[in-house]
């Protein structure tokens, strides 16, 4: 499924909106949510880094995931750096990140080692320490009834 994003200021330079729009039939778009922010409050985000603008942005209706969020932020500083207020779009398509190959697994060197010592910790002189304890002396809150319920079966 397709998303579009349409970052704007719909001529009011003090806001920011945000339109999510889903491709629900071919090359049809329909809105999802629209958030508006005080240009005040992502352009302080935007001086703490792109992980402190995701955070401004999202919000309970609006949460995009991490690798679209990373997209919008980039349009949100490519919209405060330039002088129009011409809105920028983001087309992403889940295809692209479901189709991605992953990448096979690296050999660490290190990971065997660490085997090593975890087989240490499976020492059996472990079992040994606890041989001299009877249980039959261990005092227990718990008592077992004598007319126990899973017994009903016997008595038939």
């Amino acid at each position: 499924m397709k998303q579009k994003y349409v970052i704007s200021r719909e001529g009011d330079p003090q806001r920011l909106v945000i339109k999510e729009y889903a491709e629900l039939d071919k090359e049809m778009f329909s809105l999802l949510c629209e958030e508006r922010y005080s240009q005040e409050a992502i352009q302080a985000a935007m001086k703490e880094g792109t992980d402190a603008l995701i955070a401004a942005f999202r919000t309970r209706n609006f949460y995009p995931s991490y690798a679209f969020a990373t997209r919008i932020a980039e349009a949100i500083t490519t919209l405060f750096g330039q002088d129009g207020d011409e809105p920028i779009e983001v087309v992403i398509d889940d295809a692209e990140f479901l189709n991605r190959q992953r990448t096979e697994p690296t050999f660490r060197p290190e990971a065997d080692e660490e085997a090593e010592d975890i087989d240490e910790l499976l020492d059996d002189a472990v079992e040994e320490e606890f041989e001299d304890i009877d249980i039959e002396k261990i005092n227990s809150g718990l008592k077992i009834a004598d007319d126990d319920p899973g017994d009903l079966d016997e008595d038939l």
